[in-house]
């Protein structure tokens, strides 16, 4: 199993305004989601570029929904934080 959290330290530089940073996190992490699920085998597709519209963008987007639905963050709160 790959530490998948260290993939986080690569996004951490691009905490730029107009970025979302736990969307940059989610994303660096997705293509190794499976690795978490028990009895579902990896999937080789999630790192290549087909995987990166198939697999790895869908998931990032359900992942990161979770997120915000858990904190209690809504979109409108990030667009009147990253418009300015």
């Amino acid at each position: 199993m790959p530490f998948t959290v260290s993939h986080v330290a690569a996004v951490i530089p691009l905490n730029k305004k107009p970025l979302v940073l736990s969307a940059l996190i989610v994303g660096s992490m997705s293509p190794d989601v499976l690795y978490f699920v028990p009895g579902v085998p990896s999937l080789p597709l999630a790192h290549s570029l087909q995987g990166l519209v198939l697999f790895c963008l869908p998931v990032s987007f359900a992942l990161l929904l979770i997120y915000l639905s858990i904190t209690g963050y809504s979109n409108a709160h990030y667009w009147r934080c990253y418009r300015q």
